[in-house]
Parts: C-alpha cells; sequence; structure tokens
C-alpha cells in the first residue's frame, strides 16, 4: 500500500471531522469528506465534500469501496433520541465497514472510559447525560461485529485549541494532567488519529488521549 491513504471520513464538517479532514490533507492523503451540509467541509487541498447521511450503510459502503480506511466523526447531538441514533450509526457504520472489508476508526466519548481506581466513569455522570451512555452502546455493537474497529476516546475535554504534537496515549482509561484536569485539542486529537491510519496500533481496540 501506498504511504498516502484514502480516507472516507464521516462527519468532516463538525469540530472534530474538520480537523481530521486538515490534518490527513496536510500530509498528502485524500479524503473524501462526507456531511449533510458539504459546504461547511474544509475545501483545501486534497479534501472532497460529499453530501451524505451517516444513517445510510449501503451508500457508505458505495463510497468506501475507493477508501483505505473509514473514519467516523459523528456524535449523537440535537434532537431525538440519542441511544437510538448511535446505536443506528454504529450498526450503519458496520455494514459499510463490513462490507467493503475496510477498517473502521470511530470518534469516540470520554465516558466509556475508567477512572485510575478502576471505577467506570460513566458511573460518576448525571443519569440525565444520554450521549456518553449512547457512545457506550455503539462501543458495544463495534466489539459484537467482524469488523477491524477502532474507538478513539478523547479526554474528558475536547476543544478547539493548538496542534503541539505534544500528548500521551492509552487505551481504557481516562487521562488526566498533574493538575487532574483531562483534555486535549481537537487538533491534537486530530494528529493521533491520523497517526492511527498511518500506523495502526489499535485494531479492534479502544484508545484514548489526554496531556
Amino acid at each position: 500500500m501506498s504511504d498516502k491513504r484514502n480516507i472516507l471520513l464521516i462527519g468532516a464538517s463538525g469540530m472534530i471531522g474538520s480537523r481530521i479532514a486538515v490534518e490527513a490533507a496536510a500530509r498528502g492523503h485524500h479524503v473524501v469528506g462526507v456531511a449533510r451540509n458539504p459546504d461547511r467541509v474544509p475545501g483545501a487541498g486534497t479534501i472532497t465534500p460529499v453530501k451524505g447521511d451517516v444513517s445510510d450503510g449501503a451508500a457508505l459502503a458505495a463510497l468506501a469501496r475507493d477508501a483505505d480506511v473509514i473514519v467516523s466523526a459523528v456524535s449523537p447531538r440535537g434532537e431525538g433520541d440519542p441511544m437510538a441514533q448511535a446505536r443506528s450509526t454504529a450498526m450503519a457504520l458496520v455494514e459499510a465497514a463490513s462490507a467493503s472489508g475496510k477498517r473502521l476508526i470511530m470518534v469516540g466519548g470520554a465516558g466509556s472510559l475508567s477512572l485510575p481506581d478502576g471505577s467506570a466513569l460513566i458511573d460518576q455522570l448525571p443519569d440525565t447525560l444520554l450521549e456518553p451512555r449512547a457512545m457506550l452502546a455503539a462501543l458495544d455493537i463495534l466489539r459484537r461485529s467482524d469488523v477491524d474497529w477502532t474507538f478513539f476516546s478523547p479526554a474528558a475535554t475536547i476543544e478547539p485549541g493548538e496542534r503541539t504534537t505534544h500528548y500521551r496515549l492509552g487505551t481504557t482509561t481516562l487521562i488526566s494532567d498533574a493538575e487532574g484536569q483531562s483534555r486535549i485539542s481537537a487538533e491534537d486529537y486530530a494528529h493521533a488519529l491520523v497517526d492511527e491510519i498511518e500506523e495502526p496500533r489499535h485494531i479492534r481496540a479502544q484508545m484514548t488521549i489526554g496531556y
């Protein structure tokens, strides 16, 4: 395989997805950026915006035929049932990955991680926070699938910031700094995700990141 990858990126217009697109394109990879509003997908370099919906597994599978890897940067937000959204999204992504035979990397949530003492972070969150539980359900669907998946959970706080390229990686335990803060910039998260595309180290496994 060439050093350059063809990446099918779903959710390419969002805060995380747009930064993944820019990072991948800056390294010379070709990105097909799928979004409901393709006008919001970064148009620089080797990024090709495409209108699409993550719920259409067959359409995603068709797009994935020419890709080396599928990356999903969508999350269950907005109106509707987050649990139902997360499950349908995960099932559509698994369908696309299975039909195309391609690897799937999903942007996950910190709620699926454990704390350093071994307890589950999600047990510390209010029951009214549905999105973390929805992402945990999506992870369960990946675990029960037969595809090559990676579930990349960010730190507890992820937001726009600097691309430092200095961070720590882990697997299933929340990463915090010396002050007890668990955080990462979206730019550094994108840097680590593209690294994982170029050098796969977490196949059928969860990974996480933090400073």
